[in-house]
């Protein structure tokens, strides 16, 4: 997991890993790494899977948390990644993604490697002077940096004295199912979103909010994570 999270900070746009991972694949060649596809869950699973599909438990989903490659690899590789490393997932029912849309980033490789689309939520981050994204969840325990101990809250007060702007935007929600196909139709009769293949969100439907809720152009973010101290391209025993 540590070559992957190597990868991840060098080609990955969100520089940084979930919080709970549990499957990391790596397309190499030869003995080089190429890419990293990495599986796990967000910070509440079971409310995750129980919020879209009622009748699965947190043993029958897993969430795709990581997907990048080399810069340098042909153009659709990480659809073709992904079209090999779901036919070794077995153990679960479905896989769940966002595509964060708050980036830019409407979910292409989604697209193409026939992911389910179920619709998207209104998602919030904040911008500091620098450019920088600060999550939300980055206020329940700030104890170093220039931010220790400066929220108690997440106020409007409090983060505008500390120069940060509130910026809404939208995550897209993708499936792809593992299980049989009645299943899936039974999966999906039971879920309170609409599933379909086709009518995929793009560009266009990428769109941001201030604290007002009044439309804004797309922000521009820099994006940081923690560098872990290992070679990015390893030779293998």
């Amino acid at each position: 997991m540590n070559m992957a999270s190597c990868f991840v900070y060098k080609y990955h746009y969100a520089k940084n890993m979930p919080r709970i991972n549990k499957l990391a694949y790596g397309l190499f060649e030869d003995t080089r790494l190429f890419g990293v596809m990495t599986f796990g869950y967000g910070t509440r699973p079971l409310h995750t899977i129980k919020r879209i599909f009622p009748t699965l438990e947190v043993l029958d989903y897993l969430e795709l948390g990581r997907l990048c490659c080399h810069p340098d690899m042909p153009r659709n590789t990480e659809s073709w990644f992904i079209s090999r490393v779901l036919k070794q997932v077995d153990a679960v029912q479905l896989i769940f993604s966002w595509a964060d849309g708050i980036l830019g980033k409407p979910g292409y490789v989604y697209q193409a490697s026939n992911f389910w689309y179920g619709g998207f939520i209104w998602s919030e981050m904040y911008i500091d002077n620098e450019g920088r994204r600060i999550h939300p969840r980055t206020f329940q325990g700030i104890s170093e940096g220039e931010y220790a101990g400066k929220f108690r809250t997440r106020s409007r007060a409090q983060t505008e004295a500390q120069g940060l702007a509130k910026v809404f935007g939208k995550q897209f929600r993708y499936v792809y199912p593992l299980c049989s196909k009645r299943r899936w139709v039974e999966l999906r009769t039971a879920s309170p979103f609409q599933w379909q293949r086709g009518g995929y969100p793009k560009d266009a439907d990428c769109e941001w909010l201030d604290a007002d809720r009044a439309s804004i152009p797309m922000p521009v973010v820099k994006t940081s994570g923690k560098k872990l101290d290992l070679p990015l391209f390893t030779t293998l025993a």
